[in-house]
């Protein structure tokens, strides 16, 4: 088993009763859920936005690889109402890098291995960049928002 840190967000409809199901999901798809951070509500990042995200960092206990772990949550994402199309339009539309979404799920730490492949980073590229990421990281964790910052650098600088 390894500890796998996983983001819930969203800014679209009811996302805590989204982000809910969504953990229901990961605990039958992923692994037990022993830990989450409270809600965090925050301004969107990277883009212009009048609804504010609110997100949650669950810690799971999982058994599957990374890259098996990223293919459940693109699942659970769809059957959450998740339409990647449509927030692609959007984004050309408004000449932005990002979208307001029903739901987005992103793996931020892999126990403390580097996985890259075409369409996976962990740890999650703009982690340490992300307050609404990393401080509901560390509040699951148990641990300070420092010690998440040198975790996550500690695992970058011992893996290159």
């Amino acid at each position: 088993m390894i500890e796998v840190v996983i983001l819930g967000g969203g800014n679209i409809g009811n996302v805590r009763q989204t982000l809910d199901r969504a953990e229901a999901e990961i605990a039958k798809r992923v692994g037990a859920v022993t830990a989450r951070s409270d809600w965090h509500t925050t301004k969107a990042w990277g883009f212009e936005c009048n609804n504010l995200f609110t997100n949650r960092a669950y810690v799971v206990q999982s058994s599957l690889c990374a890259t098996d772990i990223l293919e459940v949550l693109l699942d659970i994402e769809v059957e959450c109402g998740r339409d990647r199309k449509a927030e692609y339009c959007q984004k050309v539309l408004q000449g932005e890098s990002y979208a307001s979404r029903v739901i987005d799920l992103d793996i931020l730490l892999y126990g403390d291995c580097i996985t890259v492949t075409k369409h996976l980073q962990v740890p999650h590229p703009r982690l340490l960049e992300r307050d609404f990421a990393i401080i509901p990281m560390c509040q699951a964790l148990g641990i300070t928002v420092e010690e998440g910052k040198k975790r996550v650098r500690n695992i970058i600088e011992h893996e290159i």
